[in-house]
């Protein structure tokens, strides 16, 4: 993550920025900083890079890290299945019947109405959010950098996301 950062502020969409976040959703949470032109590292090598195992849910389970209501137990693809399993609403949904439990799927049973898919949508919607919400106050970045499979519903997440910062945030 951090290569990918320093490739994006060298030559891509963070060139002549001071204060940089990068953050990319899929399997997991990918995070990196720039900070006043320096990449965080921190004492132990992990400045920047553990914001997925943020708490979102104080009353959560403890996840996969030790950590409770992890933002990458609540919203990843390498939870996704088993999130979505352990719901008494899941037998009865689309999502039950689809071939492979991953996000595009998700979205498109989401899009087509199903109820169940619609909610994993927004709980999803609501912890990528508040983790870039987080992220945001952090390490006050003059630009986000966001990407990762996730974002190939961008036309969904990206209007999420800024609508909860605006309401939020500013």
């Amino acid at each position: 993550m951090r290569v990918a950062l320093l490739g994006e502020w060298h030559a891509g969409a963070a060139l002549n920025k001071t204060h940089v976040l990068m953050l990319a959703l899929g399997t997991g949470f990918g995070c990196a900083v720039i900070s006043n032109n320096r990449l965080l590292r921190g004492a132990n090598n992990r400045a920047g890079t553990l914001l997925g195992h943020s708490t979102v849910d104080l009353q959560g389970l403890r996840g996969r890290c030790g950590n409770i209501g992890c933002a990458e137990d609540l919203a990843s693809t390498a939870t996704l299945e088993t999130l979505a399993r352990s719901h008494s609403d899941f037998a009865s949904s689309q999502l039950a019947r689809a071939p492979k439990v991953d996000f595009e799927t998700l979205f498109n049973l989401a899009a087509q109405g199903d109820a169940y898919s619609e909610a994993l949508v927004e709980q999803s919607l609501k912890v990528w959010a508040v983790v870039i919400q987080n992220a945001v106050i952090a390490y006050d970045p003059e630009i986000v950098l966001l990407g990762g499979g996730i974002l190939r519903s961008r036309d969904v997440v990206l209007p999420a996301m800024e609508a909860h910062l605006r309401e939020c945030m500013y």
